[in-house]
Parts: C-alpha cells; sequence; structure tokens
C-alpha cells in the first residue's frame, strides 16, 4: 500500500487511487484510509462502478449505515443507478426497514433483472407484503422458461423422466442434515451425490461457466469447477461457498473420515465420471441445465454400481441456497419435493450462534472492528432462522418437515414415514448412516465433539450456554409460530405476551452482553448495531398472526 501511494504521488489518476484503496482495504486495519482514497476516486470519476461497489461494501459491512445511505443517495440514487445496486438495497435492508426496495418494486420488476427481482421477492417476503412477492415470482418464471430439447436413446428418456421428481433436503442451521443425508444415501430406489456440492449449482451464471456446445469441453468444464466435489480433501471454492468462504467443504462435511476406521477419503475417479458422462450426453441435441444434473446422478450411481433400472428419483442436499438458486431449481423440474430437517428450534438456534461466538482475541486486533464483524455473522444467523425459511416454503410447490428428534427417538417409525412420503419402499438401510456404502461419523461441533449415528446428547442439552433466562424466554416467544405448528411448544421457557416481548427487546441481550464484554468495547459503540437486531425482532413480533398462516402449508412428517 506504501508503494502504491508513492506510485499515486507521481502520477494522480484516478485507477491509482481505486488501487491503492484495494491494497488497505487487504488489511481491515486500514479501513479509514481505504474509505478516504475511494472517496477522492469517485471524486475524480463519479461514475466508477467499481469504487462506489467497494465503497458501499466496506461501509455496509461496518455497519455505517450514515455513512452509507449518504453515498448511496449521492452515487446510486441520483445517478439514477438503483438497478445496478439493487444487492445493496438489500444488504441494508436486511439491517432496518429500508423502503426504497418496495418504493422502486414496479421499476425493478419492469427492468427484469433476476437478481433485483430475487431482491425485491425477499425483501416482500420478509415484509409480509405477498402481493409484491408473487409479481416477483412470476416475472423470475417468465425468465427461466424451460428449454426445449431430445434425447435420443429410449433409457435416457425413461430416467429423465423418473428424474423430473427430485426430493430437496434443506437445513435450518445445527439440524443434523448431513446425519440425515446419510440414512438415505443408499436406498437402491434413490440417487444422490454426496455431500452438498451443489447447493450453488442452480445458481445465476454456475451453468454457464459449464456449459458448451462441445459435451466433452463441458464436461471437463464441470469437473474443473467442482474439483472438491471429486476429493473430499480439495480445499478449492466451489460455487455458492456452501459451508462458507474459506471452508474446506469435503473435511467439513466429514466426507473425509468415512469408514468404521475413519480412515477413507470421498473419492471419484474423474476419468471415468468423464466417460460416462459423455456415454449419456452424447444422446442429447440440447442439454439443459435439468438434465446435465439428472445425468451427473445418473453417473455417480453406475459408479456405485447400483442397478439404474430401480432409481425412482433424485435426493439433493440442497442445504441453504440462495433464493435465486433456489427457485431456478424448483422451475427446473416438473416434481420438486422439499423436505426440511428440523430440531428445536430455541436450542438448534443457540448451537448454530455457540458455534460461531469468537474464542479468543488477538495481538494487535482492531476490537470495535472485530465486534462488528463478529456481530455481523452472529446477526445474520439470527436472521436467517427467523426469516429465509419463510423465503423458501413460500416458493416451494411441496413442503414437509422432518424432526430429528424423531429419527433419533423412534428411527424406524420416522424413517418409514419419510420413505412412505418419498414414494419409496422402506429399507433397514435407512437406518444405516453412510455414504457410497462406508460408514459416515457426523460432523462435529463445539458442543458435541464426539457426536455419532444416533446419539441423543445434542436434543437432550439444555438451552444455557450462551442464552440467558431472559434471552431464551425473549427468543422463544419469537419463535412462538414454530414452536406451535411443529409441536415443540415452549417447553422450558413459557412465551411471554407480544407488548412484554416488545419491551424485552428494547434492551441489550445477555447474549450481545457476552459479545461486548469479550471485545471490550463501549455499550454505546455496540448499540449502534443492535438497534437493527431490535428492529428486524420487532418486525418478527408484530407480524406472528401472518406467520402463523404460512405455516399452515407445510406437512409435519409424524412417526408411523
Amino acid at each position: 500500500a506504501l508503494t502504491a501511494e508513492k506510485i499515486l504521488s507521481l502520477n494522480p489518476k484516478k485507477e491509482y487511487f481505486f488501487y491503492t484503496a484495494v491494497f488497505y482495504d487487504q488489511c481491515e486495519i486500514y479501513y479509514d484510509k481505504t474509505i478516504n482514497y475511494l472517496l477522492k476516486t469517485l471524486e475524480i470519476d463519479e461514475n466508477y462502478e467499481e469504487a462506489i461497489s467497494l465503497l458501499l461494501n466496506i461501509l455496509e459491512k461496518r455497519f455505517k449505515f450514515e455513512e452509507f445511505n449518504k453515498v448511496f443517495e449521492k452515487y446510486v440514487v441520483k445517478k439514477n443507478r438503483c438497478l445496478k445496486f439493487v444487492d445493496f438495497i438489500y444488504k441494508i435492508a436486511e439491517k432496518k426497514d429500508c423502503e426504497n426496495v418496495l418504493k422502486n418494486a414496479e421499476k425493478i420488476l419492469n427492468n427484469g433483472d433476476i437478481y433485483a427481482i430475487a431482491t425485491l421477492y425477499l425483501y416482500a417476503i420478509e415484509n409480509v407484503n405477498y402481493e409484491v412477492a408473487d409479481k416477483s415470482l412470476n416475472k423470475l418464471k417468465n425468465f427461466l422458461k424451460r428449454k426445449r430439447f431430445n434425447i435420443k436413446n429410449k433409457f435416457l428418456r425413461k430416467k429423465s423422466k423418473d428424474f423430473e421428481k427430485v426430493v430437496s433436503l434443506y437445513s435450518i442451521g445445527r439440524s443434523g442434515s448431513f446425519f440425515f443425508h446419510s440414512l438415505i444415501d443408499g436406498h437402491r430406489e434413490v440417487a444422490s451425490y454426496p455431500g452438498v456440492f451443489f447447493q450453488g449449482f442452480f445458481k445465476h451464471l454456475t451453468y454457464e461457466k459449464i456449459y458448451h456446445p462441445n459435451k466433452r469441453i463441458m464436461i471437463e468444464n464441470f469437473i474443473n469447477l467442482y474439483e472438491a466435489a471429486f476429493n473430499a480433501t480439495s480445499p478449492k471454492r466451489i460455487p455458492g461457498d456452501p459451508l462458507g468462504d474459506g471452508i474446506n467443504i469435503g473435511i467439513s462435511s466429514g466426507l473425509a473420515t468415512l469408514g468404521e476406521n475413519k480412515d477413507i477419503v470421498f473419492k471419484i475417479d474423474t476419468k471415468i465420471f468423464a466417460e460416462l458422462m459423455y456415454k449419456y450426453l452424447r444422446y442429447y441435441d440440447e442439454v439443459p441445465i435439468s438434465e446435465f444434473f439428472k445425468v451427473i446422478h445418473l453417473v455417480i450411481e453406475e459408479i456405485r454400481g447400483h442397478n439404474l433400472e430401480e432409481k425412482k428419483l433424485i435426493f439433493y442436499h440442497i442445504h441453504n441456497p440462495a433464493i435465486f438458486s433456489q427457485y431456478r431449481y424448483v422451475n427446473s423440474f416438473s416434481n420438486p419435493m422439499d423436505l426440511f430437517i428440523i430440531r428445536n428450534w430455541l436450542q438448534s438456534l443457540e448451537s448454530w450462534l455457540y458455534n460461531a461466538f469468537p474464542e479468543k482475541l488477538y495481538e494487535g486486533q482492531d476490537k470495535l472492528l472485530s465486534f462488528y464483524q463478529s456481530y455481523h455473522q452472529l446477526y445474520g444467523k439470527l436472521m436467517s432462522r427467523l426469516f429465509s425459511i419463510r423465503h423458501q416454503i413460500y416458493i416451494s410447490k411441496e413442503v414437509a418437515f422432518v424432526k430429528l428428534e424423531d429419527v433419533k427417538n423412534t428411527p424406524k417409525e420416522t424413517m418409514k414415514a419419510v420413505a412412505d412420503w418419498m414414494g419409496i419402499e422402506y429399507d433397514d438401510c435407512l437406518l444405516k448412516p453412510t455414504f457410497m456404502g462406508l460408514k459416515f461419523h457426523s460432523n462435529k461441533s463445539k458442543l458435541n465433539p464426539n457426536i455419532s449415528e444416533f446419539d441423543k446428547s445434542s436434543i437432550q442439552r439444555k438451552v444455557g450456554v450462551l442464552f440467558s433466562e431472559k434471552d431464551a424466554t425473549l427468543l422463544n416467544t419469537v419463535l412462538k409460530p414454530w414452536n406451535e405448528v411443529f409441536e415443540y411448544g415452549a417447553g422450558d421457557f413459557p412465551y411471554v405476551s407480544i407488548e412484554k416481548a416488545l419491551k424485552m427487546n428494547e434492551e441489550i441481550m445477555d447474549w450481545e452482553k457476552k459479545l461486548i464484554d469479550f471485545f471490550e468495547i463501549k455499550k454505546e459503540d455496540a448499540e449502534k448495531v443492535i438497534k437493527y437486531r431490535k428492529q428486524k425482532l420487532k418486525l418478527a413480533l408484530e407480524t406472528q398472526d401472518k406467520i402463523f398462516e404460512e405455516l399452515k402449508k407445510v406437512k409435519l412428517i409424524k412417526p408411523n
């Protein structure tokens, strides 16, 4: 960065101002200098969109919303760039009431930008505006019309028809989705690829990076993009970053410790895979995204030595997709069925936040900045629990929930009910956690480092490692619709009235105080970001009646 400053002093071009800011941004303690250089860049060229984007990103991540709004107004709104920067409208809307989204609804819809429309849908559902939500989905549907194709092979035509039925598995965070997937994986009637590698497969531009008129090049593109899906130890990022940026997906998923002795790594021979993919794709005159996805699953089952004639459907661990990814997936198949694996809402929420809670400070660490970053992550998980699932079930054509408690307490009866719902025969293999026929040992957590198979410690744990009784009472009251619809009830923390919950919500929560104390910052500095949590919990409390109505459309799978 100092070298960049020297170059800049010799030649004060806008690009040098911008890249000096980029260099300083690599070391986050210099974010004031980063902002200063970006502002200077925009003084020279107010249309420099990369500089606008980076500046907004920095301000949003640090909860600098007053400065954010000034920049947004000056360089985006007044220059009529709202549609290009619509993702920032939602980023700010995630934390406070940003009416720009709904005010610009018709403009966003008419523009036709898919990111803008998906963003508008998210915000409309969050604010219980179903009219705008439905308009947004209709626009997305028109954009995502399925392409026609022809298959010159009788067997493939039959499998393509069978695989129009896809059961997708969603996770709500610390709810045992990998364990549940491992129970389904070996069933003779189900085609399934281990892990969550394809969470971002239906993401905008993922398939566009794969597709090529030459099918061999297309297969090569896929293998290169999804290296980690063929070797669980590969650190290479894949589309969507299913478990988070910088996380080795295969190792974190438990796919590098398969087998009785935990010494087998999930691997697929890419040469064999490529040849089998081509064996099938050569019969297609055109390969839309849905057909490529089907052939991937056909090939993995052939590699496993399974009888392809018996395969009736695809089981797809979509995990927690971005909203556009989910909608593109739902519209790619005629018979998608969505299944959510859940666990006591308050208990699993605490586990999710506890796993992300910081453990130690580092020398020279900017404590205030680190607090903002940590709170940003924890806040995001809290908001995801309250709002994201509503976006997903509103889109779903057929959706069901299964409780982890039922899977562990009454496994045979519960898995029989799951099999009935999926339309497959019950088999005792549904009681064996395996991937590729190898024993799966479950991915660990800070609270349950030794959890395995049908161990019940996670579902028996009492809330209290992070949340105080006061925190738990408020959050449990917020979660009341979910507790009641899915038959958990209030449990150990009786609900309070909405009026009392709203008053409790105005105070700093005890888990937030722990974070404040950990980073040794002032409460007034923390309040600058905590106020956005207050706004969102207030919205959730005030819309509970409508959330109850939304949840009535789903099915709870109960043990037979």
